[in-house]
Parts: C-alpha cells; structure tokens; sequence
C-alpha cells in the first residue's frame, strides 16, 4: 500500500506521526496525534473509498463506529484500543473496514480495551505477526473479528480472550480498498496419506 498506488477517485490522508483514528458512526473520523495532542476531524468520502496510510515508522491506534469504505495501513503497527464496528451491523454493503500492517496487528492491553468482549468488523492483515498484549492476563472474554484474518503467525489469545473469528462472505466479491489478495495458490506440504474420517 502507498499513496502513490491508490486509486485515482480516491481519498487518501497520509499520517506521518504515531495517531489514535477515532471512527464515529456519522461517517467521521478523529485524528489526534500523540506527540502534539493535536486533533483533526475528517469525513469518510461518501462516493469513494478512503486510504488513511501512516508513514514510516508510524504506530496508528484505532477504535470505534466505521461508516464508509476505509484502509488503515502501517508499515509499522496497528494497535486495536476498543470495539471497531460497522454503523449498520455485521455484512451490511454500506461499511467496508480494512486494517493492513507490513508488520504487526495488535490489541491494546487490557487496561486499555477495558474488560469484557472485543469486537471487531474488519479484514486484518498483519504481514508478521497477530498479538494480543497480555494474553496471560486474567480473563474470560471472547475476542470476535467479524470479517478476515490474515498473519505471517498467531500469537496467543488466551487465556485473556477466548477467540472466534468468522469470515464476511462479503469478501468473496469485493474488498476494502487496496486491501492485499491473490489468485495465486501453492501447496506448501502434504504427505500423500489418506485416512479414514470419523463419524461426526
């Protein structure tokens, strides 16, 4: 992802500093950028998608009530700090959620995120790795990604959250905007054996 490679109808915010991106179910968005403390409010493009692409080394925080058709990307990290859901519910065609990292996807700790269940609506790509912070930490929740995911590894969620994930069949036919896919598939290993299934 770069800005250089989104589409030409599209609307694309650059961050170059670490920012927490508020989404309000209205269709706006709050940036507010750690070093400074200073805050903007942005409206999602109604007619096109939206690209909000961190520079270098940038850390982007998210949370909250995604209304449009929107990518996160950093080539660093993203951090989940609450809930990421779509104004309109799960599978809805208006909402498009896509949170892509060139390294690591990530929940906030505990303290952050609050007790309780974590839930996501989104298509996550974490090209290293998919960590949950503190996952020994006490805990009986269930952390639930609506949508895709999709990491060079997994790290351990439990036993802070129990976890489901179950795929928006939205997905079979379009994706968030710019959001990584391929046709192209390769057998990594297989041994050759066949083997009787039990009954269910």
């Amino acid at each position: 992802v770069a800005q250089e490679s989104a589409a030409p109808d599209s609307d694309v915010h650059l961050i170059r500093g670490d920012t927490v991106i508020v989404f309000h179910a209205n269709g706006d968005y709050d940036c507010v950028e750690l070093a400074s403390r200073a805050e903007a409010r942005r409206p999602l493009a109604r007619d096109r998608p939206t690209y909000i692409i961190g520079a270098p080394g940038t850390e982007l925080r998210v949370r909250g009530v995604v209304n449009g058709n929107v990518t996160v990307y950093s080539p660093q990290r993203i951090v989940v700090q609450d809930d990421l859901t779509y104004a309109d519910g799960p599978g809805k065609d208006a909402a498009y959620l896509g949170l892509v990292s060139d390294g690591n996807v990530e929940i906030d700790r505990a303290e952050v995120t609050g007790a309780g269940d974590l839930v996501i609506h989104a298509a996550v790509y974490a090209r290293k790795r998919f960590i949950v912070r503190n996952a020994g930490g006490p805990g009986r929740a269930t952390l639930y990604i609506y949508g895709s995911l999709t990491a060079g590894s997994l790290a351990r969620t439990e036993p802070r959250y129990a976890t489901r994930i179950e795929f928006d069949p939205r997905f079979e036919r379009v994706r968030p905007p710019g959001f990584p896919q391929t046709d192209r598939y390769e057998i990594e290993t297989w041994d050759g054996r066949w083997r009787l299934a039990e009954a269910p």
